[in-house]
């Protein structure tokens, strides 16, 4: 059998999402709050171009008011599948 450089597993059981193991123990290690254990696994689960092209729930920020909020293009949301597999990993591990 041949030892990987790299090991790669799943973020959790249920979800077909899978990161680099030292990804997912570096953000378990440094987890202060569920909120940053999120936000370290987020950029290791998403490409780059996913999260510049996406939003969380699939709505434009509001801080811009009512009128704008109206007239602004709103994004795709985020795969449901690796933010299932963030939030119940999360849920399971803090």
């Amino acid at each position: 059998m041949q030892d990987f450089l790299f090991q790669v597993v799943k973020v959790h059981s249920d979800h077909n999402v899978y990161i680099l193991k030292a990804d997912l123990d570096q953000a378990l290690n440094q987890a202060k709050s569920p909120q940053t254990f999120i936000k370290s696994l987020v950029p290791q689960v998403f490409t780059e171009a996913a999260l510049k092209g996406s939003t969380a729930q699939g709505y434009p920020s509001r801080n811009m008011g009512r009128k704008k909020l109206k007239q602004r293009h709103v994004l795709p949301r985020l795969d449901p599948e690796g933010r299932k597999a963030i939030l119940s990993k999360c849920y399971l591990s803090l």
